[in-house]
């Protein structure tokens, strides 16, 4: 998320972001280059909001960022969670979403009845509710918004192993009008 972040530092030149479950590095990074609002929230305390994604606490076209990075797939009704991030962008905007996936899959893999131990197994966590497949896209643009898929070696990330990311993982900027 960072290497793209960092490789498109136009999209900082925003005056609100709205960053979800924010990690603490690429925090860090923003906050130092930054200059517009900087929101951040989670559904834990500790954040300048607490909020659930498939209820924003905020008015339509509220910010012109906002980063999404391995959030969806802990969230129960994920689909009305990307029609939140829609209505919550300004269009023109970017929502960069990046979640786990496996492409070769065809459909996204969930099953809402497992037990923590069986995600675990399954999905590599045991508070993952999905992994992604194929039709990721399928179901952003189905909230309402654009999207582009960006591969991490267009973004500089060419040494896999250092940055921890297959050679085919994508983040997804996601635009409305």
């Amino acid at each position: 998320m960072w290497a793209f972040l960092d490789a498109r530092l136009e999209l900082l030149a925003v005056k609100s972001t709205l960053h979800l479950a924010p990690e603490g590095q690429i925090r860090r990074q923003l906050v130092a280059r930054l200059t517009g609002r900087y929101v951040t929230g989670d559904m834990r305390p500790g954040y300048d909001t607490t909020l659930d994604l498939t209820a924003l606490p905020f008015p339509d076209d509220s910010f012109d960022l906002i980063i999404c990075c391995h959030v969806l797939e802990h969230v129960s009704d994920d689909r009305q969670a990307m029609r939140e991030i829609a209505r919550v962008l300004q269009p023109g905007g970017h929502a960069v979403i990046q979640v786990p996936q496996m492409k070769a899959m065809p459909a996204t893999d969930e099953e809402p009845n497992l037990t923590a131990a069986q995600r675990a197994e399954r999905y590599g966590q045991e508070d993952h509710l999905r992994i992604y497949g194929g039709d990721l896209i399928d179901r952003l643009e189905r909230a309402g918004m654009e999207v582009e898929e960006v591969l991490a070696s267009s973004v500089g990330v060419d040494d896999t192993d250092r940055w921890c990311v297959g050679e085919d993982e994508a983040l997804y900027d996601c635009t409305v009008r």
